[in-house]
């Protein structure tokens, strides 16, 4: 099978989760659309010969952002206020569901190539405050739609839809974390000549505003 094939089916793998997503009122609710962005990334990486460093940055995420919704959700603490799940799914890891897991390192992904795409440094700063300000801007587009969409609920309110001010401080701080783990621990900076990352987090914010004034 030629490499390149590897770079068509990544694009076709992540259209058809954009039609799932556009079709599906609760898409949190199924796990499927969470594995699908995965496989695509898995794919455009083994195609670009970085299969090993995008494994690695997907664990860490995945990892560190169970660890924090788990903390999240039995203290209240770390995103400013106690929340819940209200979907049921098939497998959970400390009581957080394997989706949410799978989102913090889809997203990371995303974000931390489209830094390298945009900010040409090598000062490790500067590219993780860029990777924890995008990820912060996927989460103020997603937690109002997902929240309207009943995926999730909050306990206390707050200014923004109704959101806590704190849960987008915890989001930027853990997103930094992770940021900081993957560039200056595990050194791992994964770029992308193809734009699949810029064009793919284009598609998830698109996709995150047509799901938001759906009825």
């Amino acid at each position: 099978m030629s490499r390149k094939l590897y770079l068509y089916i990544a694009w076709a793998i992540w259209a058809i989760a954009s039609l799932f997503a556009l079709t599906t009122a609760d898409v949190f609710r199924y796990t499927i659309f969470s594995l699908i962005p995965l496989l695509s990334i898995l794919s455009i990486e083994y195609f670009k010969r970085g299969f090993r460093h995008a494994v690695l940055l997907i664990l860490v995420s995945f990892a560190i952002g169970i660890a924090a919704e788990a903390y999240g959700l039995a203290y209240g603490a770390i995103f400013g206020a106690r929340y819940e799940y209200t979907f049921r799914t098939w497998f959970q890891i400390l009581n957080v569901p394997f989706q949410v897991g799978a989102f913090w390192a889809i997203f990371y992904y995303l974000a931390h190539v489209t830094t390298n795409t945009f900010l040409r440094s090598k000062k490790i700063l500067k590219l993780c405050l860029l990777d924890a300000t995008l990820m912060t801007g996927i989460d103020l587009l997603l937690d109002p739609v997902m929240v309207n969409k009943g995926a999730w609920r909050w306990f206390s309110t707050g200014p923004y839809f109704g959101i806590p001010t704190g849960n987008f401080i915890g989001w930027f701080l853990v997103s930094l974390a992770i940021s900081f783990i993957v560039r200056r621990i595990l050194k791992i900076k994964i770029s992308d000549k193809t734009n699949f990352a810029l064009i793919s987090l284009i598609s998830t914010i698109f996709i995150l505003l047509v799901v938001s004034l759906s009825p």
